[in-house]
């Protein structure tokens, strides 16, 4: 999971790369602990009176191989699509989509090994892919100005050599 940061918030391994996303996340311990409430989803709260409890939701999408549930949302079968506001729905569904496929996209930029199958034995996985994430991570907070750019930038207009 990606947060609007282009940051990894979630990460669970342990799935061989040609399942299904909505299956993977299926057998996930992540879903195990959405569904026992190990993440702190807040419970459902009376916003006015005459109309009951709301669920929180949590923004968490996913695309049609996902089941919907109350912490994971998913776009309205295109077939299935009957108003302006259900296309609407979808296109930011999948806008808020796109940033995650953009984070895999970034990840797989910095590091090549995500390009193509990682040859290593399964139990060694864990090792290169979390590893990458938290460095990925840390570096989303880093600027793409060098140590000598900014040295500039806080003297003004003085060049110091």
């Amino acid at each position: 999971m990606v947060d609007a940061n282009y940051k990894f918030t979630l990460v669970d391994t342990g799935a061989y790369g040609k399942s299904s996303d909505g299956g993977t996340f299926e057998w996930s311990e992540m879903r195990k602990r959405f569904e026992s409430n190990k993440y702190d989803v807040p419970q459902d709260k009376e916003l006015l009176a005459a109309m009951g409890k709301f669920p929180y939701v949590t923004v968490t999408v996913g695309d049609e191989a996902f089941s919907l549930k109350t912490y994971l949302m998913h776009p309205y079968s295109k077939a299935a699509i009957k108003s302006d506001e259900e296309k609407v729905y979808n296109y930011h569904h999948s806008r808020a989509r796109r940033t995650a496929e953009n984070v895999f996209g970034t990840l797989a930029g910095r590091w090549r090994i995500f390009l193509k199958l990682i040859e290593t034995k399964p139990e060694t996985v864990d090792i290169t892919v979390l590893p990458s994430t938290c460095l990925h991570n840390m570096l989303q907070n880093t600027t793409n100005i060098s140590p000598f750019e900014e040295q500039i930038r806080m003297e003004g207009n003085t060049f110091m050599v």
